[in-house]
């Protein structure tokens, strides 16, 4: 159970933030069931970050169901199991860069296409030069 009385108001509207997040992103279709992930920090006071209890659909993550998790992967307030995927990912960025507020892991159709493409997304129209230099790509590894 999520110890409210711990939370500061800060903390409350991260947890309202990123609920929504998870609920936009359902509505434009950047869901993948519960395998996708979004994080965002606790507060700007701790060393912690918030993510969605496995086993969730985006349309069912509320402010208050969101795990809080160290930088270590264990779970600081709430009730639940973490994707340990979404950990591993999400810890290492908001480890390595303080200045990042909130993560996005999605599996939208349209980046499941670019991801099949042998050399990623090439800037060849007008459209897609935002993207250029600002796309990093990680191997598959099983």
């Amino acid at each position: 159970m999520v110890r409210f009385s711990t939370i500061t108001d800060e903390e409350w509207q991260n947890r309202v933030d990123l609920a929504a997040c998870y609920h936009l992103a359902d509505y434009f279709n950047m869901s993948d069931i519960i395998w996708n992930h979004i994080t965002s920090k606790t507060s700007s006071q701790k060393d912690t970050f918030l993510i969605n209890k496995f086993g969730l659909r985006y349309d069912e993550i509320t402010a208050s169901n969101l795990l809080e998790i160290d930088l270590d992967g264990n779970i600081i307030n709430g009730e639940g199991e973490i994707n340990q995927t979404g950990y591993v990912i999400h810890g290492a960025i908001h480890k390595n860069r303080k200045d990042i507020h909130c993560v996005m892991h999605t599996h939208s159709r349209a980046g499941l296409a670019v991801s099949c493409f042998k050399d990623g997304l090439k800037p060849m129209i007008q459209d897609t030069a935002i993207f250029y230099n600002r796309v990093s790509y990680h191997e598959w590894e099983g």
